[in-house]
């Protein structure tokens, strides 16, 4: 099986795929490592503090790490993994609150933070993995308030009954609405 681990940043992709991997005897091919092991870091985004990657100079490089049945693919750039290699997708969802919390513990610069939070509020990760791999390949699991083996059991459920997870179960907009937190998330 492989299976290609996305979400927003800072939800928790790379240590539920570490697990993941443990459990499954499964390689982990990280996106970013694959990027910088292949020079393909054409510039850097000082505003953000991170590097610049096109994303299909990536798809291509990823043929070669691809190889193998048990494969965990990590990283936030759906549009640099090759669909046919996949057999399915698990978006990692995370209140938009606490995506803020973990990402200024992490030092991220505002501007990253901000964009990351709206691009979890709007599902901006979940669309683009339903439009590229479809909707029977994407699975959506919200690992909010959940420590690392509680998100990792919801992502081992996923893969077995995947009909449970489908996308469109996380609705942060009327969630937020409800909390009355939604203009916090805006601001």
């Amino acid at each position: 099986m492989r299976v290609f681990i996305t979400g927003t940043p800072g939800t928790g992709k790379s240590t539920i795929a570490r697990a993941l991997s443990k459990v499954l005897r499964a390689k982990i091919v990280e996106l970013s490592r694959v990027a910088m092991a292949e020079g393909l870091i054409e510039e850097y985004d000082e505003d953000r503090k991170t590097g610049v990657v096109k994303a299909e100079k990536l798809k291509r490089a990823l043929l070669n790490y691809l190889r193998g049945d048990k494969i965990i693919i990590v990283g936030h750039m759906v549009e640099a993994v090759p669909k046919d290699l996949v057999d399915l997708v698990v978006v990692l969802r995370l209140h938009p609150l606490r995506l803020r919390e973990r990402l200024k513990k992490r030092d991220f610069p505002e501007v990253k933070v901000r964009e990351n939070v709206e691009a979890e509020l709007l599902d901006y990760i979940l669309i683009e993995a339903v439009k590229l791999f479809g909707k029977d390949k994407v699975v959506e699991v919200d690992v909010t308030d959940k420590d690392a083996e509680e998100a990792l059991k919801l992502v081992l459920q996923a893969l077995f009954k995947p009909e449970e997870f489908k996308p469109g179960n996380v609705d942060w907009i009327s969630k937020l609405e409800s909390e009355g937190t939604l203009n916090i998330v805006l601001q």
